[in-house]
């Protein structure tokens, strides 16, 4: 992974990811053991890995990109964000 590929973006959306994950896990463990707490824990922390590796990029960006790290954040990046939806509707859908 190069520092020239590293965004702003990236570096913000990683700081937040691990800072949420962190609030949701702590959430879970301490204040009452709600599967949605931890799956939303789950995904922000894969949202913060998936921008480490450079996942919020455009769709053509990382399809045209031969490193593995490029589109393994991307993968994570949106299997992150799925799990955060479906902590949300764990939440307030049930």
């Amino acid at each position: 992974m190069s520092s020239i590929a590293r965004t702003r973006d990236s570096n913000v959306w990683t700081v937040l990811g691990a800072i949420l994950a962190v609030i949701h896990v702590v959430d879970f463990f301490f204040y009452g053991r709600h599967a949605y707490d931890l799956v939303a824990g789950l995904g922000f922390a894969l949202t913060g890995i998936g921008a480490y590796l450079n996942g919020f990029q455009k769709f053509a960006t990382v399809a045209g990109s031969r490193e593995k790290s490029v589109v393994g954040g991307y993968v994570l990046a949106l299997a992150g964000i799925g799990s955060v939806i479906a902590g949300m509707l764990m939440k307030y859908a049930m």
